[in-house]
């Protein structure tokens, strides 16, 4: 791993609400869902990709370090802390990158939003103006969505992503298998 790559996990290890964007070491974490994604997806350099929710960019830095000068990496959060953290720490670093927050109707997002500036574009809006992507990254974005918010993103998705693109997401299922261990593992650890 190249040093800018390690400036940014450590930046992303000591900043203070790191907690927000899930457990596990930064640096595991985004480097094993690049590993997943080029692994299962034809990624090349020249590629735009789209970082949906992202976060601190744990996942985001791995990519936009793969990727070319003609390359380009946009990321979209909902919480301006982070995304200026984003902007600061990986896009001071890679000029192939630019971080958005953007406002959403998502009703689980409404107090973090509280805190953001007004005015805000919304997803459409910025995601509409930096299409068509190649590839669409959507890191447990879904797991907090209602079944009539991801169809609006379904519906996002089929204007911005090019006709042979792909989209990669990941999501946790609460069924009958799920729950107990969820469950268990909050009661013994």
């Amino acid at each position: 791993m190249n040093a800018k790559l390690n400036e940014i996990y450590e930046s992303i290890r000591k900043w203070s609400f790191a907690d927000l964007i899930g457990p596990g070491d930064p640096e595991k974490v985004g480097m094993g869902l690049f590993e997943f994604v080029t692994k299962h997806v034809p990624v090349h350099p020249n590629m735009r990709i789209l970082d949906l929710g992202c976060g601190l960019g744990r996942s985001s830095a791995p990519f936009v370090d793969y990727l070319s000068d003609e390359g380009h990496l946009v990321g979209v959060d909902v919480v301006e802390r982070m995304v200026s953290f984003c902007r600061e720490v990986i896009g001071s670093r890679y000029s192939n990158s630019k971080f958005y927050t953007c406002a959403v109707a998502e009703s689980y997002l409404r107090k973090q939003q509280r805190e953001n500036p007004t005015n805000l574009p919304s997803i459409d809006e910025v995601l509409t103006q930096h299409a068509p992507f190649d590839l669409v990254l959507a890191f447990s974005v879904f797991t907090h969505l209602l079944p009539e918010e991801m169809d609006a993103y379904f519906s996002l998705f089929d204007r911005i992503l090019k006709a042979d693109g792909w989209l990669v997401l990941t999501f946790y299922f609460l069924d009958e298998w799920t729950r107990p261990k969820i469950r268990n593992r909050a009661l013994h650890g």
